[in-house]
């Protein structure tokens, strides 16, 4: 028989019981709680003892993981962590009653395994936060790949509500060039600064001597970092 703590494992490192007996007997479950093996974290979900925090937290409220806690999960850059996981619940459904403290948002968003979906995470992050942590996330979405330039200013364009306007503002300035989160803080506090005209990883030659800037303005005279 399937062992709880491998079918949690699968799955994130938590699951509700419904689906747990999917694939193991109530009485398996049981054993596995008396055991230690697993806990009790709501009303019908279960996690490993070191199941991650934030969909541990996301799934014992009944919602998905979001904002810079979904980041985190897609391996984005972030410049701080959050201290508490975001969780995203749908105004339709009912709260699960739970002692894992979150962030809570109420919102009906896409998810993928009860995480936001990459293009919505970084819509997230882009309302919510500082541009310097903003640009962070959504630069190092586009450097790895998991949302394209276009797919990203087609969902900020689509936006309706609060904020609209500045989420596809930050999405148009997001550079998939910029290789650090510290790149784009950087190029976050020029803009804000009204300095105009500098772009990430600008390669300067002269008389036989090549270099590539982290952040510089390729009109002269002006460049900066390298």
């Amino acid at each position: 028989m399937t062992d709880v703590a491998e079918v949690l494992g699968r799955r994130g490192g938590s699951a509700t019981f419904a689906e747990l007996r999917t694939l193991v007997s109530a009485r398996a479950v049981r054993s596995a709680l008396a055991s230690g093996q697993i806990r009790r974290v709501a009303k019908g979900v279960y996690a490993l003892p070191a199941a991650p925090p934030a969909l541990t937290a996301a799934r014992s409220h009944g919602g998905v993981v979001s904002h810079l806690s979904a980041a985190q999960h897609w391996g984005l850059g972030i410049i701080n962590p959050p201290a508490l996981p975001h969780v995203t619940l749908d105004p339709s459904r009912v709260r699960r009653r739970t002692g894992l403290p979150c962030i809570l948002h109420w919102a009906s968003v896409p998810a993928l395994d009860d995480v936001t979906t990459p293009v919505r995470t970084v819509l997230d992050c882009l309302r919510t936060l500082s541009l310097g942590e903003a640009l962070a996330v959504a630069d190092s979405a586009l450097r790895s790949g998991c949302v394209e330039q276009d797919e990203l200013l087609d969902a900020a364009g689509r936006l309706r509500g609060p904020h609209r306007r500045r989420i596809f503002e930050v999405a148009a300035l997001a550079d998939g060039r910029s290789e650090s989160v510290l790149e784009s803080a950087l190029r976050a506090l020029l803009i804000e600064r009204g300095v105009e005209g500098f772009v990430p990883q600008v390669v300067v030659q002269d008389s036989g001597f090549s270099a590539r800037l982290d952040l510089a303005n390729p009109r002269p005279p002006y460049r900066l970092g390298g």
